[in-house]
């Protein structure tokens, strides 16, 4: 089964792993995920078993699901490499809410309050 983080375009996935820290190995299972690949195929890509696989996914999106959650009080975030404050994110015409609307569509992420709305 292929993953809710085969939604993500490439600068969505860059503006994540720009934010929210993650080890080399993670973020290739998210670039893996990103692209379409089901778990067993990335285990053997990475050389892990599929149940480590799952379990990363997982943890994974907790850490997304954390960083949404704090979003809108950070006063600064990456775009695309570079530090952007508030007032310049007003500036480049990108709106907070509307990021955090669509990663938790894209991964099926309530941002009410802490619930998953779909399994992996």
């Amino acid at each position: 089964m292929r993953s809710v983080f085969a939604r993500l375009s490439k600068p969505e996935l860059d503006f994540l792993t720009d934010n929210i820290i993650f080890n080399e190995t993670d973020k290739e299972i998210l670039t893996l995920c990103a692209e379409g690949l089901t778990e067993l195929q990335i285990a053997n890509k990475v050389m892990l078993a599929q149940s480590t696989i799952t379990k990363r996914k997982r943890k994974n999106r907790k850490k997304i699901e954390d960083f949404l959650e704090v979003l809108e009080s950070m006063t600064t975030v990456y775009v695309n490499g570079k530090r952007v404050n508030k007032e310049d994110l007003s500036k480049m015409e990108i709106n907070i809410d509307e990021v955090k609307k669509v990663f938790a569509e894209k991964l099926a992420i309530r941002t009410d309050d802490k619930k998953l709305t779909e399994n992996e």
